[in-house]
């Protein structure tokens, strides 16, 4: 039964069991990669601490139900970020300015691939953020769609060695990174491009 209108909201671990399922059907739908380790990826996609101490963007749908999720990690130090996500691990010197926003662990149910509701989560995250950070980080395959959406935004890219091991790719990953003095064309891009599924999903803080 539908009783409620589309929304962004932060979710806490009541969502934990419908986000690690958005979590498993996005990465296994993805065109982008191929799951070669289960085991590794269900406990890299489980609720954990992370999303505790961090803020989980989750778009729903009118019976509750996460289309897309986003999750983002405060860190103050190379040493607090490398300790969260060893992708950055010997990767990140003389590339980011602290405090960082570390965006992961993006998903969206394969019924809402190419629909921007990842986007207006990104979008939200800029906004939250953008003067509480000095830069906002995330990991891209290189030359994939978030690849050359981020490029588009302005971000910095470094090639990296370490990658996520259980998930099969052709092209490198990358680390990359943006400085928050430069978010306004990212926000107002999507503010434009996506302004009709932002007004269909606002963000409600409660």
């Amino acid at each position: 039964m539908k009783t409620n209108s589309p929304k962004v909201i932060i979710a806490n671990k009541t969502y934990a069991a419908k986000i690690e399922k958005l979590r498993s059907d996005s990465y296994h739908n993805s065109s982008g990669f191929k799951i070669i380790d289960e085991d590794g990826f269900q406990k890299y996609s489980k609720w954990s601490e992370k999303d505790d101490n961090g803020i989980v963007l989750v778009a729903l749908n009118e019976d509750d139900t996460p289309n897309s999720c986003l999750r983002g990690n405060l860190y103050f130090s190379q040493s607090e970020l490398e300790l969260n996500n060893l992708n950055f691990l010997n990767n990140s010197h003389d590339f980011i300015t602290y405090p960082v926003l570390d965006m992961t662990i993006a998903a969206t149910s394969p019924d809402y691939f190419k629909t921007g509701l990842l986007s207006v989560l990104r979008y939200y995250m800029y906004l939250l953020h953008r003067h509480s950070v000095k830069s906002i980080t995330g990991v891209a395959v290189k030359n994939s769609s978030i690849y050359k959406t981020l490029e588009k935004f302005g971000y910095e890219f470094r090639e990296i060695e370490l990658g996520r091991k259980e998930l099969s790719i052709v092209e490198p990953w990358t680390i990359a990174r943006i400085n928050t003095c430069q978010l306004d064309f990212a926000i107002n891009y999507l503010k434009e491009k996506y302004a009709e599924t932002i007004m269909n999903y606002p963000l409600i803080i409660s």
